[in-house]
C-alpha cells in the first residue's frame, strides 16, 4: 500500500512553491551576508569564508523546516488512512525534497577544499545528518499520532456514540471546587495584604458558600450542632459546610512589614560639566526603562568611571579603568562575563614593546598558529606609526590573549577608545553602564552635542545575559 496518489500530488504542489524559490533565497542570504562582510571590513577573510559556509548550513535547515512544514499542513488537512509503509514513504519523499539543496551545499564546501580555504568544524555531512534525524523522527511521531487517532475513532464508534453526562449535582461539585481553587489560586499569585480588611469577610463569605456548594453533593451526612444558655442551633448539609467554613477557616496571619523599595537615585549637587550631561543621559535611561525598573528596581552604588571600549568582529570589551573590572560581551549570543583587570600588562608604559614573560605564560599551551596570530595583533599596533593601526594593547590585550577571543570574537574592528565620566550603577539582579559610544567605529561626540545617541548595556546577574539600548538625552 502506498500514500494516495491525490495526497502525494497535493503534498509535492504545496511543498514545490517553496523549493522553487530556494535558490533565489539562497542568493538572497548569501549577498546580505557578502554586504555584511564588507560592511565590517572582513571579505575575502577566513571569518568571511565561515560566515557563508553558515549561510549555506542554516539555509539548508531553515528549507528542511519549511519543507516539512507544508507536508505536516497537507497531512493535517486530508483524511489520511495510516499503513505499515507510511512513514517510511514520508521519510522518502522529504529526502527527495531536499537532495538538491543538499547537493549545492556539498558543491560548496569542495570548491572551497580545492581552493586550499580552511574548512569549518561543523562539516555539512553532519549538518545533513542532524537534521534527517531530527525530522524522520517528527514523521514516526505523527505517522504514531495518526494510528492513535484512527484507534481512538473506531473505538467511539464501537461504543455507539454512547455518552455519559455529568448529572446537576456534579457540575454543581466541580463548579465548587473551580471556585474554590481559584480563589486560592488568585490568592497565593496575589501575595499582597488586602487594601480593605472588610475585602478579607467578604472572601471567607463566597468560600463558605463554594464550600455549601461542595458539600450539597457529597455522599452522607455532615451536621454541626452548638449549644449555649438555652439555645441550640443545628446545621446539616450544605449548611453545615458553610458554617464550618466561616467559623473554622484560618484568620489573617500578620506579617513583618517589608523593606522600603529602593528609591530613585538623587542628581548629586556638584557635577562638573561632563558629569551634568552623563546624568541627564541617566534621568532618560530611568524614563525609558520604567517597566525594567519597575521589575528589578533602581539601581544603586551610582559611580562615574573613565573605560575603555573596543570592538571586535562579534564582541566588546569595556574596559573600567576606575574600578578595574572588565566586561567581555559576545553580541551574536547576548551573554557577557565580568572578570578582574590585569595586575600585569602585555604592553607596559608607553605600549611600544610586548612583556615576553607575560606573553609566553599566556599564550603555554596554544599551538604555534594561534600564538604568532595573537602576537601579530599587538605587534600592528606598537609598531606602527603613532601606534595607530588596528591591533591591541594594555589590559585590553592582556584580557584578549588570555581568554583567547579570537576563536569567539574574532580580530579588532577598531582600536580602544577612552570614554570618560560614563555611569555605572547596580540593581539588585542587574548592573548597568550607560554612556558607551552608539556603535563601533562611531565617534564620541557627546561633549560636541550631548543629545547624540549613546548606549546604555544592562547586565543580568542570574542568567548571564544583557540587554544593548539606546539612549536620547531629554536635554
Amino acid at each position: 500500500m502506498t500514500l494516495a496518489a491525490n495526497t502525494g500530488t497535493l503534498m509535492d504542489n504545496a511543498v514545490g512553491l517553496i523549493l522553487n524559490s530556494q535558490s533565489s533565497e539562497l542568493d538572497r542570504k548569501i549577498r546580505r551576508r557578502a554586504e555584511k562582510d564588507v560592511a565590517v571590513g572582513i571579505s575575502g577573510s577566513g571569518a568571511a569564508v565561515f560566515a557563508h559556509t553558515g549561510v549555506y548550513f542554516d539555509h539548508y535547515k531553515d528549507l528542511a523546516a519549511a519543507v516539512w512544514s507544508e507536508m505536516l499542513r497537507v497531512l493535517s488537512g486530508v483524511d489520511l488512512e495510516p499503513y505499515p509503509e507510511l512513514a517510511a514513504d514520508l521519510k522518502q519523499k522529504f529526502d527527495s525534497y531536499l537532495s538538491a539543496a543538499a547537493d549545492c551545499a556539498r558543491s560548496y564546501m569542495a570548491a572551497l577544499r580545492q581552493n586550499g580555504r580552511a574548512m569549518p568544524r561543523e562539516t555539512f555531512d553532519g549538518a545533513y545528518e542532524e537534521v534527517r534525524t531530527k525530522y524522520h523522527i517528527e514523521i514516526d511521531l505523527h505517522c504514531q499520532s495518526v494510528i492513535a487517532e484512527r484507534r481512538r475513532r473506531e473505538e467511539k464508534r464501537m461504543a455507539n456514540g454512547q455518552r455519559s453526562f455529568l448529572n446537576s449535582d456534579k457540575i454543581a461539585a466541580y463548579s465548587g471546587i473551580s471556585i474554590v481553587l481559584c480563589l486560592v489560586a488568585f490568592l497565593l499569585i496575589r501575595n499582597a495584604p488586602f487594601a480593605d480588611p472588610n475585602l478579607v469577610i467578604v472572601l471567607r463569605v463566597v468560600l463558605a458558600v463554594a464550600a455549601g456548594v461542595v458539600g450539597a453533593t457529597l455522599p452522607g451526612q455532615f451536621s454541626l450542632s452548638w449549644k449555649g444558655q438555652g439555645l441550640a442551633l443545628r446545621a446539616t448539609g450544605a449548611l453545615g459546610f458553610s458554617i464550618a467554613m466561616l467559623l473554622f477557616s484560618p484568620k489573617v496571619v500578620e506579617t513583618a512589614a517589608r523593606p522600603p523599595e529602593e528609591t530613585r537615585p538623587q542628581r548629586p549637587a556638584e557635577l562638573t560639566s561632563r558629569q551634568t550631561d552623563i546624568w541627564n543621559l541617566f534621568e532618560q535611561w530611568m524614563k525609558d526603562q520604567s517597566p525594567l525598573i519597575k521589575q528589578h528596581g533602581y539601581p544603586g552604588s551610582i559611580a562615574f568611571a573613565n573605560v575603555h571600549e573596543q570592538y571586535f568582529q562579534t564582541g566588546l570589551m569595556v574596559y573600567n579603568v576606575s574600578s578595574r573590572w572588565a566586561f567581555l560581551f559576545d553580541l551574536v549570543k547576548g551573554t557577557y562575563r565580568k572578570v578582574a583587570a590585569p595586575s600585569v600588562q602585555l604592553t607596559p608604559g608607553d605600549a611600544r614593546h610586548i612583556n615576553e614573560v607575560l606573553f609566553s605564560k599566556l599564550t603555554q599551551g596554544m599551538s604555534e598558529e594561534n600564538s604568532n596570530r595573537y602576537r601579530k595583533l599587538i605587534e600592528s599596533r606598537t609598531q606602527s606609526l603613532n601606534a595607530e593601526a588596528i591591533g591591541i594593547t594594555g589590559g585590553i590585550a592582556t584580557l584578549y590573549v588570555e581568554n583567547e577571543l579570537y576563536d569567539f570574537w574574532g580580530g579588532p574592528v577598531e582600536n580602544e577608545t577612552h570614554a570618560f565620566e560614563v555611569l555605572t550603577g547596580k540593581g539588585r539582579d542587574y548592573e548597568v553602564i550607560i554612556g558607551l559610544r552608539h556603535d563601533a567605529g562611531s565617534i564620541d561626540t557627546r561633549w560636541v552635542d550631548p543629545r547624540s545617541p549613546r548606549r546604555a548595556f544592562v547586565m543580568f546577574q542570574d542568567d548571564g545575559r544583557f540587554e544593548k539600548q539606546t539612549v536620547f538625552s531629554s536635554r
